[in-house]
């Protein structure tokens, strides 16, 4: 332990210069930790940007186990995540039924439509185009995909909600009326909704509305849809999404594997901040431990000229984070600290 009783008098040396000089004590701690802490904001921030796979399904499918679609008459091949899929016959020429779905699915499965279109709406100015989507908001099953925020879900004809982002756009609230471009037809705003994963001006109509957009089925199974059970379902010309292989995806097929190395901008972004971090405590810090260091200059020269080694005077520079002090500055402390006195000894 003769190393740590080396170390006693320069950390009272320390303890007694940073009680002595609390204002510059705080003002090196401060620069020192604006760094890190401006580093562990843009840290946070860019995790928090990034969805989780669990959290992007809750935000895609709701709580439901997959979303179906169908695209092909005959087979077809996707990818685990059932983002990429390629087939070699002709597409789809109708949508299919719930029905029919119902059929090739688990028994006890149960479906919901969801249907995307574009249409346009009738404004103060003019008229613009906005998203539709055709659900059933008050389906307990879509909890994360969409968010009841007013009023009641649209059920009866002639009723639509509104995410939140148009309603301040055209200043609408429950009770007011929208008029659509086609069908011409004005609808009462029964609700205020947001999707999370969409916050484009989107109108909402009631699951019994009928619409020209390309349908997606989302199947509440009895049991996860395993891998197994996507490829069997390949083979009718679906592509699906399942939660149970999103969250453990079998091996890809090379067919659908894309680059996933570093991006560029990320590369970049990473050695910028890390520049910028270093150039703050060159130019920062560094000046006020050289100011540290020079009205510390007196005690390291007497350290030295009582026998004190470099290493001593390094150690009593460490602690109080006066490390740009090495060598002293002063004249007389470098003429001790390299010729100390016999006397010393």
């Amino acid at each position: 332990m003769r190393w740590l009783r080396g170390w006693l008098p320069a950390l009272r040396i320390a303890r007694r210069d940073a009680r002595r000089n609390r204002g510059r004590s705080l003002l090196v701690i401060a620069m020192l930790g604006l760094p890190a802490l401006g580093l562990s904001f843009a840290a946070t921030v860019y995790d928090m940007n990034e969805l989780t796979p669990a959290e992007q399904l809750d935000r895609e499918l709701g709580r439901y186990d997959a979303r179906v679609q169908w695209v092909a008459d005959g087979p077809l091949a996707q990818a685990p995540d059932g983002n990429s899929y390629s087939y070699d016959g002709e597409p789809s020429k109708d949508t299919g039924t719930a029905e029919e779905l119902l059929r090739m699915l688990p028994a006890g499965s149960r479906l919901t439509q969801v249907t995307e279109d574009f249409v346009e709406v009738y404004t103060a100015s003019g008229v613009i185009g906005v998203t539709s989507r055709i659900l059933d908001v008050a389906d307990p099953q879509l909890a994360g995909m969409v968010t009841l925020l007013e009023g009641t879900a649209p059920r009866g004809d002639g009723e639509i909600a509104v995410n939140a982002r148009l309603a301040r756009r055209m200043d609408l609230r429950p009770g007011s009326t929208l008029r659509l471009v086609q069908p011409d037809r004005t609808y009462q705003v029964t609700a205020l909704v947001e999707f999370p994963d969409d916050l484009n001006d989107t109108v909402v109509l009631p699951s019994d509305e009928t619409a020209a957009g390309y349908p997606v089925f989302l199947a509440d199974t009895p049991a996860p849809l395993l891998w197994a059970d996507v490829q069997q379902l390949n083979t009718h010309g679906l592509v699906v999404r399942s939660r149970a292989v999103v969250l453990d995806p079998p091996p890809t097929d090379p067919r659908f594997v894309y680059g996933t190395g570093p991006q560029v901008e990320e590369l970049s972004l990473g050695v910028v901040l890390i520049g910028l971090i270093i150039l703050e405590i060159v130019l920062l810090a560094g000046p006020a431990f050289a100011v540290g260091a020079r009205r510390r200059s007196r005690d390291l020269a007497l350290v030295a000229a009582t026998g004190g080694t470099p290493p001593t005077c390094g150690a009593s520079c460490w602690p109080t984070a006066s490390c740009s002090a090495w060598p002293p500055r002063s004249a007389a402390s470098c003429s001790a600290w390299r010729r100390p006195p016999r006397c010393a000894r």
